[in-house]
């Protein structure tokens, strides 16, 4: 119950760093994807496709899309995610093969409202749609859920 607060203020930071959806953009239909084990919980947060959050540590995992004419950079799309963090740092930065299509992971650890947090962010775009998926938390307990994460990022798959 008292990370409530935390969870909070976690889900309302996600709103600043949440890519901006472009105008005449649509969300991707085109995928599926496991939820993360409980006891995440699925909520209903505008912008993101899909969004769960640990009740007790405040941690989230997301996942956000925009399809449309618009044909941004992978780093684009990672700093537009990452817009509202304060004292960002990168930690660490990776360009790989997933869904077939080259994409970019970044970790950074930064501050929103002064609580220091980590985020782990992956993008990539295939069929003229930019996918985001985040995973965001305090810094303290980030590594606690990382597993779900992975898993999460493991079965997301696009057609």
């Amino acid at each position: 119950m008292k990370y409530y607060g935390i969870a909070f203020l976690l889900l309302t930071a996600c709103v600043s760093v949440s890519i901006e959806k472009p105008r005449n953009s649509e969300k991707a239909k085109n995928y599926s994807m496991l939820s993360p084990s409980e006891p995440f919980q699925l909520k209903d947060k505008e912008p993101f496709d899909k969004f769960w959050l640990h009740p007790k540590n405040g941690n989230s995992i997301s996942l956000q899309t925009a399809c449309g004419p618009n044909d941004p950079r992978l780093s684009q799309l990672s700093h537009e995610a990452l817009l509202g963090i304060e004292d960002l740092a990168e930690l660490e930065r990776d360009r790989f093969r997933y869904n077939g299509r080259g994409a970019l992971e970044t970790i950074h650890t930064g501050r929103v409202d002064g609580i220091e947090i980590k985020i782990a962010t992956l993008v990539f775009k295939k069929n003229h749609c930019n996918y985001t998926l985040n995973y965001f938390g305090l810094k303290k307990y980030f590594d606690s859920n990382w597993k779900d994460y992975q898993a999460v990022k493991k079965n997301l798959r696009v057609k």
